[in-house]
């Protein structure tokens, strides 16, 4: 689908091609599954599933990611990119930074180095426990528990 972004964190990663002008440039998407939801419904997406949403009339939707204990590990690799990402912002002027930043993601420039470093050692402690999600290692505010819902 021709990502644009370095994922990380939210893992919102947008296409480059425009669903706007039709589906010529990328066949596969005329095999896209096409739902219509009415007022009250919902619609579970996957986990990495490409999608694309449009609303056709006045709505509020609500979108979230539920944590789960085996989204740990994805959670460390993805710690790792921001971390690296955020060291390198430093050396990057504002229109580059923007090209490669999440727009969902809080402006990483303003995070301070510290919190970053003790995300990444407390996911790290947490692949290295025999506990897993359930660790009793102390969780830093910044990463959701599974049982914070």
């Amino acid at each position: 689908m021709k990502a644009v972004r370095v994922p990380y964190e939210e893992s919102s990663v947008y296409s480059m091609y425009n669903f706007f002008r039709g589906c010529g440039e990328f066949p596969p998407v005329k095999d896209a599954i096409m739902v219509d939801l009415d007022p009250g419904d919902v619609l579970y997406v996957p986990n990495g599933w490409w999608h694309y949403v449009e609303n056709l009339s006045s709505a509020i939707s609500v979108n979230t990611w539920i944590p789960l204990e085996s989204d740990d590990e994805s959670r460390f690799k993805e710690s790792l990119v921001k971390y690296f990402v955020h060291s390198t912002l430093k050396d990057m002027d504002k229109s580059e930074a923007e090209l490669l930043l999440n727009p969902n993601e809080d402006d990483l420039s303003t995070i301070p180095q510290l919190q970053l470093l003790q995300e990444l050692n407390w996911l790290a402690a947490l692949r290295a426990s025999p506990f897993g999600g359930c660790s009793p290692l102390s969780r830093p505010s910044s990463i959701p528990a599974t049982n914070d819902l």
